[in-house]
């Protein structure tokens, strides 16, 4: 059995390391997928996430100061329960959207300011890692492509070659 606290508190530094001078949100699955071949953890990128997502959920209990939690929570695009809600208050101004992830917060002090850019339909704007973009050699749809084609089976499995754009594979 793998020691389940060790990884916790090497993810928590991970996300306080990787989130420091972000100032826009992060696709938690490329977060998830950089932070098993950063730190050599065995483990599936969907627990990775799940972990994350159980860490956010606990912000207000971390033992870091308010801003490093806020902005973990914004980048990771967590979920702002009523606790942290009540903690972010104190240093700053908040407005949180309808899913309750942060949309805007500014620190009191003018310490940290962040804007979540939505794209128009609902959805919040997320990049990818600089990692991940430096692997990009041609366009940014060959590895949707990749990823769609991998996630789906093969290129002679019959699938639809234009999905429309709010399409998800189907998760075997």
């Amino acid at each position: 059995m793998p020691n389940t606290c060790g990884y916790k508190k090497q993810l928590i530094r991970y996300m306080v390391e990787k989130t420091k001078d972000r100032t826009t949100p992060l696709s938690l699955t490329c977060f998830a997928r950089n932070f098993l071949t950063t730190t050599g953890v065995v483990r599936h990128p969907r627990s990775v996430e799940k972990m994350c997502r159980i860490i956010m959920a606990k912000a207000h209990l971390l033992k870091k100061n308010t801003l490093t939690k806020v902005r973990i929570v914004f980048v990771l695009s967590g979920v702002v329960n009523e606790e942290f809600k009540k903690e972010m208050d104190q240093i700053g101004t908040c407005t949180i959207d309808n899913a309750g992830h942060i949309e805007t917060f500014k620190a009191n002090d003018g310490s940290l300011t962040l804007v979540c850019m939505n794209n128009g339909n609902g959805t919040r704007v997320r990049s990818r890692s600089e990692k991940v973009k430096a692997k990009k050699v041609d366009s940014e749809s060959d590895s949707d492509e990749d990823e769609e084609m991998s996630a789906t089976g093969g290129d002679n499995d019959g699938i639809i070659d234009n999905y429309p754009s709010n399409h998800q594979p189907p998760v075997a």
